[in-house]
């Protein structure tokens, strides 16, 4: 079952608040988790919503069923 974990703004918590934060959190445990960018929360975090993306690459989680 895939799973996917949703990067959250700093208001809502302080561990991983951005793409990178992401990755660099699913690196350190060489879990395969796939990354879930959420607009709302990339907003407030990001510098844009164009380089999280492509830095997440084949990593950007779905949202199948």
């Amino acid at each position: 079952m895939p799973v996917n974990l949703e990067v959250v703004n700093r208001y809502e918590s302080n561990v991983v608040n951005t793409a990178r934060d992401m990755l660099a959190l699913i690196d350190e445990t060489g879990a395969a988790i796939g990354v879930h960018l959420d607009t709302y929360h990339m907003n407030i975090e990001e510098n844009g919503m164009v380089e999280p993306v492509e830095l997440v690459g084949d990593r950007l989680g779905r949202g199948e069923r």
